[in-house]
């Protein structure tokens, strides 16, 4: 078994059957030195879920939730549309050359792109997916009203509505600004690997032998080599302004919409103001 650690909530996920059990009031003690964690009751339990769609904020940890679960068992793989996006991008695909401009601004893709962007890559990966008898687990695509409903209607073509799982991740505004402006992201195209500097993986990455000193041009911090050897670097949209910006986005256009998908499928908030981090149990 392993847990997932956030705040006061929990998720074990079972390797057998692939069960995900929530669950609340987690505390912390302190015996002869020892940290322990105690939960006391069950939230709710959903067996084997068909799709997971993940939704919040900017920096809430979705990336990093939908990483874990495939490494918990193979019966689960991220949808990441951020890295198909990249993908496209680096092979120079027709997608990836009308794509480029826009995400390399830091905007949404218009109405047109984003039914492109399902077409092409999302709805394909999802139906590959579920013919594995596999679970997607959906990251990034929630943008807007139209994304909504493209996932909503191949939910409800496959009849998989009430086996469903909605995840909203959220984290206060301030918790989310500090992450955006903290965020390194490697300039290695091929590898785009993304990292915070707030996070433990970093500052192991601050101590390996391959690093060296790079001046950040946005805000003087001292920068490292990323795994694959290449240079990290601060994107240009990661500001203030723009993690405001995508915060008023998300609760004017797709909160709404949170709202409605409640009532068609299985549902979940994770407050992921404490990162996320993995705990093995024996």
């Amino acid at each position: 078994m392993r847990l997932i650690i956030v705040k006061k909530t929990f998720i074990a996920i079972n390797k057998q059957n692939t069960s995900i059990f929530f669950l609340i009031a987690l505390y912390s003690c302190q015996i002869f030195g020892f940290n322990y964690l105690i939960a006391t009751h069950t939230l709710k339990k959903i067996p084997s879920p068909k799709i997971i769609v993940l939704a919040g904020h900017s920096v809430t940890g979705k990336g990093t939730f939908g990483k874990f679960l495939p490494e918990v068992s193979n019966l689960y793989i991220h949808v990441d549309l951020g890295e198909m996006v990249r993908r496209e991008i680096r092979e120079k695909t027709k997608i990836g050359k009308e794509i480029q401009p826009i995400y390399e601004s830091g905007q949404y893709l218009d109405g047109t792109l984003d039914k492109i962007v399902w077409d092409k890559l999302i709805c394909k990966k999802l139906e590959d997916t579920l013919g594995q008898n596999k679970t997607p687990i959906i990251d990034g695509f929630l943008r807007s009203k139209l994304c909504f409903d493209l996932l909503h209607k191949f939910i409800t073509d496959q009849k998989i509505n009430n086996n469903s799982l909605l995840i909203q991740l959220i984290a206060n505004e301030q918790v989310c600004t500090k992450r955006i402006l903290t965020r390194r992201v490697c300039t290695n195209t091929k590898c785009s690997k993304i990292y915070n500097t707030l996070l433990p993986e970093y500052e192991l990455l601050q101590n390996s032998k391959n690093s060296k000193n790079l001046t950040d041009v946005h805000d003087k911090t001292i920068n490292k080599l990323c795994l694959c050897g290449a240079e990290l670097s601060n994107r240009s949209n990661n500001t203030k302004k723009f993690a405001q910006e995508r915060r008023k986005h998300f609760d004017k256009e797709i909160e709404p919409l949170l709202a409605f998908a409640k009532n068609w499928y299985k549902y979940a908030k994770i407050n992921t103001k404490i990162n996320i981090y993995s705990l093995n149990i024996i």
